[in-house]
Formats: structure tokens, C-alpha cells, sequence
């Protein structure tokens, strides 16, 4: 989680200048590929550097889909932005639940018992592809210095509330 808070900014950075698809995209790819290696590594220094990637991946799929969701959304959007972190939320519940389950159920010969739970997890990583393929860039209409009323301006004009 911490690789995953430090690098959001040059996720955002990167999301900004290339787009949010190909940034969601290429992290899902670092991610799969980094729980890929981490179902064969045998020392912990070997470990530490697929984590470090697999949070580096994570940061690229998590930073450019808030991203995303502002340039969508206007009207509703905390509204938006709390159901995209409900997912988040979601899913930091029920994929160490499904990685358990796996690696109860999937398990190799000691002492490489959690490769195939692994390389499960790295091809449902690797579903980020998709979800960042289903990102589309938003066409965007020029913007004037004039910013729009707020809904209850006309109301706090007059008086009434």
C-alpha cells in the first residue's frame, strides 16, 4: 500500500500526459507479471522487489481511474467518487479472502505452496486490461472563465432558502 500512495503521483502525472487508458492498462500488465514472479521467488529480497512492482502496477490502475471519474462525472459526483472507493474498499475485503482460499485449495508441494494460488491472482490481475480498455476518453468542450451557478443561488438571492 505504501509503493501504491508514493507513486499515485507520478501515476497521475503519467495518466495526464498519455492518457488514462494505456496508464490502467500497463499497470494492470505490471501488476499480473509481478504476482507471475512472486509465485517463484525463493528469497525475500526477491520478494520485496516483485512487491515493490506490484505496488508500482496497483498505483498506475488506482490513480488514473479517480482521474477518470472527475472528467465524467459532475453533477453526482461525490457520488461517484464514493462508489468507486466502496469498490476499492470491496475488493481490499475480498481478494486476501480469495488468495486464502486459494492457497488452501491450489497448493503445490512445500516448499512452493502458493504458485498456483499466484499465478491465479496474476491472471485476475491481468483482468485490469480489460477494465482499462473499457476506459474512454471524454471529449472535452472549451471552458469559459464564468463559473455555473450553484443550485441554490437564485434562492439565496431572493431570500428564501
Amino acid at each position: 500500500y505504501c509503493v501504491c500512495v508514493c507513486v499515485g503521483p507520478v501515476a497521475g502525472y503519467c495518466a495526464m500526459k498519455y492518457g488514462s487508458r494505456p496508464v490502467v492498462m500497463l499497470g494492470a500488465v505490471v501488476t499480473s507479471v509481478s504476482y507471475m514472479g512472486a509465485a517463484f521467488v525463493t528469497d525475500i529480497a526477491s520478494f520485496f522487489v516483485v512487491l515493490f512492482f506490484a505496488g508500482f502496477g496497483q498505483a498506475m490502475t488506482y490513480t488514473p481511474t479517480y482521474i477518470v471519474i472527475s472528467e465524467y462525472f459532475t453533477r453526482h459526483l461525490s457520488l461517484a467518487m464514493a462508489v468507486l472507493s466502496i469498490g476499492y474498499g470491496l475488493g481490499g475485503f475480498v481478494i486476501p479472502n480469495a488468495a486464502s482460499y486459494l492457497v488452501e485449495n491450489y497448493n503445490d508441494t512445500p516448499p512452493d505452496q502458493t504458485t498456483g494460488a499466484m499465478l491465479i491472482l496474476a491472471g485476475v490481475m491481468f483482468n485490469g486490461c480489460l477494465a482499462g480498455a473499457l476506459l474512454r476518453p471524454v471529449k472535452t468542450t472549451p471552458r469559459t472563465n464564468q463559473t455555473a451557478p450553484d443550485a441554490h443561488e437564485e434562492d439565496f438571492e431572493k431570500g428564501t432558502e
